[in-house]
């Protein structure tokens, strides 16, 4: 029997259906959808909730085929096979990714200590599969790569925001890898609004209201978090780390509804937008958004073209289809009868 492991059922839906289509179990640890945004504390004790429940389900996991297991909860997989509890032929650690540097060495030693040599681990950008080489020490036939999936948004409902947001703003939204102080001091003295919603763990975002076109929203509904990018002019993505994780599904979001996105200029982001056509990429967001707003107010760009530009690009590279035929050519192999591993 193959599984597909994870701590809830709060991914892209076209892995799902292609992984039955392959006849793949489910096994959700959680029903529902957790926040993604936690703290250390808490990812650390969802990590130990999770761990144990894999552990009573060991049973079923004794002659398992091919396993995909999405998030952290492939560490305890491994943890799991390592320590001879479970069995399985080969895994897929699906959609991995780093977001600071300090972690390298850390995820360095344990897959060192925890990978055999049938697994696997599959990421969102091409960029990765050298960074993961270099920094992880992994080989380049352990990494595969499948696009982040993101089907395309219907038109968003309204939400208590309907009314009172700026008739004309520009929207940075995210937790993550998020340099909002860059962000602030590009537009503290100029006109135009800005509008950001961060979490309430986005510590360089200011308590109170500073400026009096910056307004800032923490920990917002989904409904409303899609509001904000449905009306903004542009939307911006401020990065602090040009890692393997650089806010991709907010990209694809505002992609989704028609929007240019400008970006610090990252690897991965490099793949995702592409300069002046899509989106913007910006080597230092202080010194080059404010010129950049400047060339926007006198329409040198056409925002309304290139937003129409970065659609297309998203139904083209980053559909449901594209992704479920990328997932399929990496699974479809694996699936051919072989021995189990010897841990």
């Amino acid at each position: 029997m193959n599984y597909f492991i994870s701590p809830t059922l709060g991914v892209p839906p076209v892995l799902v259906t292609t992984l039955r289509e392959l006849d793949f179990r489910i096994m959700l640890l959680q029903q529902g959808e957790r926040n993604p945004i936690k703290s250390k504390v808490g990812l650390g004790l969802d990590f130990i909730r999770d761990s144990w429940y894999l552990f009573r389900q060991r049973r079923a996991l004794q002659q398992a085929g091919v396993i995909v297991v999405n998030s952290y909860v492939a560490l305890s997989v491994l943890l799991l096979h390592r320590l001879g509890l479970i069995r399985y032929r080969k895994l897929i650690y699906f959609g991995f990714f780093l977001h600071a540097p300090r972690y390298f060495p850390l995820f360095r030693m344990l897959f060192r200590m925890l990978l055999t040599e049938q697994d696997m681990i599959q990421v969102f950008s091409q960029h990765e599969l050298m960074l993961y080489q270099q920094k992880l020490g992994l080989k380049k036939s352990r990494l595969v790569y499948a696009p982040l999936p993101y089907q395309p948004e219907k038109k968003p409902v309204a939400t208590p925001l309907t009314g009172r947001l700026p008739k004309a703003y520009f929207f940075a939204g995210g937790y993550t890898n998020r340099d909002y102080a860059a962000l602030i001091q590009a537009f503290a003295h100029r006109t135009e609004q800005l509008v950001i919603c961060g979490s309430s763990l986005n510590h360089d975002l200011p308590a109170g209201k500073t400026y009096a076109n910056i307004t800032v929203f923490r920990d917002l509904p989904r409904k409303a978090f899609k509001e904000l990018v449905a009306h903004a002019q542009a939307c911006l993505l401020p990065v602090k780390d040009d890692t393997g994780a650089a806010g991709q599904s907010f990209v694809l979001e505002a992609m989704a509804f028609q929007k240019v996105v400008i970006a610090t200029q990252t690897h991965v982001l490099t793949e995702l937008i592409d300069q002046n056509q899509t989106g913007f990429l910006l080597a230092d967001m202080r010194i080059e958004l404010p010129l950049l707003l400047r060339q926007l107010q006198t329409g040198e760009f056409d925002l309304v073209q290139m937003g129409r530009e970065a659609h297309n690009k998203l139904i083209r590279d980053y559909s449901d289809e594209a992704f479920a035929h990328a997932l399929a050519q990496v699974i479809r192999p694996c699936l051919e009868k072989q021995t189990y591993q010897k841990q």
